[in-house]
């Protein structure tokens, strides 16, 4: 008998408190690293471009990271054959059964060097969530413990109590971010949920004055309205791509392990239109770019603080992983086949002055050196339009984040 099974996918991100310092092993394969970055590059943007075309105007806001993370552990489940070759592709996993364990020790460093990151606070976290009656083998659970560090629990998805349990694990692991994702039971019918869990928590390298916060106007293309603007003026990471027709700068969090960009299209040019002309390697440029470029920047953003929600089976399938949802899968790692029946996705997201300062530790932050142009006024940067932004990490390259603003009051 085939059952179905969900996938949850929840996350979120914060400035507020810093966190302290965990030293982790930084080896590294250049060719999983190389297969790995593209991957997930190619994935963020792919999935950008047909969330902008679906969702026009709308406020976005997806983890790539941890996206890869859900599907990853659906993929150590899985017994060779087509969907595991597509689904290894994809995440740009090896498809060779003596290497594809080698793939997800090395994801897993990846994992690990984001969550113990220097001056931030992150937060990744999974769990598989058992029907009564389903048995997990035992390869599977321990390769999921020990890559993943997965939490496994039963539950009963024939009464609301599954549905409470997963709700507030999800609550638990996002700091209560993300309080209840599910408003009505599960189907009877379910049999599995993988939840994979992303928080982020970090204060500025420059926080933004109290005083300086301000009413300002911001025009979503429809109309304007009233926002309050953090306004800062530091040298800071800048680009100007004439090409695409779009601005950048860098705010980096403490330490600069992570850095936040906002892409800003030029005057007369719309945010849907750079969305859809942005490539995988414009993100490796801007990136580039702006630690290349340290110029003294007056720049204004909005006060930002939203929620999204979406279900992601469409957009799967049109990117290339179809057969999750057409075939049974997870032979490997169950007595029963399964197929993934849904895909849900959330997040909040909230961009403030500062937060609170990081409690009292001493660390040493990688360095960014670069070009410090000359200029004898700041370049005007005012974010008082629609615009873009990813959270990246500079060890791993890994897109943490990535998502738009058409209206910072939706």
């Amino acid at each position: 008998m085939i059952f179905p099974l969900l996938l949850v996918v929840t996350f979120l991100c914060a400035t507020v408190d810093a966190g302290g310092k965990i030293a982790v092993s930084k080896e590294s394969n250049k060719g999983l690293k190389k297969n790995l970055d593209s991957a997930e590059a190619a994935f963020a943007i792919k999935l950008g471009k047909l969330l902008n075309e679906e969702l026009k105007e709308k406020n976005v806001v997806y983890s790539p990271l941890s996206i890869f993370n859900a599907l990853v552990l659906i993929l150590l489940g899985l017994e060779e054959g087509a969907t595991r070759d597509e689904l290894a592709s994809f995440l740009g996993f090896s498809k060779n059964p003596a290497s594809l364990l080698t793939s997800h020790q090395y994801f897993s460093r990846i994992l690990n060097s984001v969550k113990h990151s220097e001056g931030v606070t992150v937060n990744i976290a999974a769990g598989l969530f058992v029907s009564n009656g389903i048995s997990l083998k035992e390869q599977f659970l321990e390769d999921v413990k020990t890559y993943y560090n997965s939490e496994v629990t039963n539950v009963a998805f024939d009464s609301n109590s599954g549905t409470d349990f997963i709700n507030n694990w999800i609550s638990n692991k996002t700091n209560g971010r993300i309080p209840k994702l599910y408003f009505s039971s599960l189907p009877a019918n379910t049999k599995l949920v993988l939840s994979s869990a992303l928080y982020f928590a970090a204060n500025w390298l420059n926080p933004f004055s109290k005083e300086l916060i301000k009413p300002d106007k911001f025009n979503t293309g429809f109309s304007v309205v009233d926002v309050k603007m953090l306004t800062n003026e530091k040298t800071i990471p800048y680009t100007d791509n004439p090409s695409l027709r779009f601005r950048a700068i860098g705010l980096d969090y403490e330490k600069k392990e992570f850095t936040l960009y906002i892409v800003l299209p030029y005057e007369g040019e719309l945010l849907t239109n750079v969305i859809k002309n942005l490539e995988p390697q414009h993100i490796r440029q801007i990136v580039g770019a702006t630690q290349d470029n340290i110029t003294k920047i007056e720049y204004k953003i909005p006060y930002v603080k939203y929620s999204w929600n979406h279900d992601l089976d469409t957009q799967l399938t049109t990117l290339g992983i179809g057969k999750l949802f057409s075939s049974p899968i997870l032979t490997k790692s169950a007595s029963d086949s399964l197929v993934v029946s849904n895909v849900k996705h959330a997040a909040d997201i909230e961009f403030t002055e500062s937060g609170t300062i990081a409690s009292a530790v001493t660390v040493i932050g990688v360095s960014r050196v670069g070009l410090e142009l000359s200029v004898e006024d700041p370049i005007k940067f005012y974010v008082d339009k629609p615009f873009a932004f990813f959270i990246y990490h500079h060890e791993t390259n890994s897109i943490l984040f990535k998502g738009w603003v058409y209206n910072p009051l939706e």
